[in-house]
């Protein structure tokens, strides 16, 4: 194996580890540890019930800091991120494609946190994140990261890479 293709696979599992502690650092209400994993102008862009797009690491701390207190205490909601489509674009820059499921284990009584289910079908969401990075100091930091739910309510549009 040359050192190309060895660096490939150390930036293959390196973005699969950033996007894994992305769901983490969610899971566990950690927005300083959450935030560590953007670029400095990094966009998010949710359905708008959600807050649609929130641009940079200042919005994007408050927007966090907001649905973390809704969330109440930590592994409320799990994220369980699966089907990683990855791709290098060059040595600085990737792209993926994740599918994820999002439960809550506890939920509020009414509003944004409960599920279709009520109380006795835990599942939440199940959608699709669309994620853009870049190394930055030889570290992989998230760039962009589009969120789109394909259920219950449809917000998807269609994908940004495929």
């Amino acid at each position: 194996m040359n050192e190309k293709m060895l660096q490939r696979l150390v930036d293959l599992e390196d973005i699969r580890k950033l996007q894994l502690d992305y769901a983490a650092y969610n899971e566990m209400l950690d927005v300083d540890r959450l935030m560590s994993l953007f670029s400095e102008d990094a966009v998010l862009t949710y359905p708008e019930e959600y807050g649609g797009e929130w641009r940079g690491k200042e919005v994007i701390r408050n927007n966090f800091s907001y649905w973390m207190k809704e969330e109440e205490t930590p592994f409320n909601a799990i994220y369980v991120v699966t089907n990683p489509n990855i791709t290098i674009t060059s040595a600085t820059s990737a792209h993926a494609r994740w599918t994820f499921t999002n439960y809550l284990t506890k939920q509020a009584e009414s509003g944004q946190l409960t599920t279709v289910g009520g109380k006795e079908q835990p599942l939440f969401i199940l959608g699709l994140y669309e994620s853009e990075y870049s190394k930055i100091g030889g570290e992989w930091k998230i760039d962009r990261l589009k969120l789109s739910i394909l259920w219950p309510q449809r917000s998807f549009s269609g994908l940004e890479h495929s």
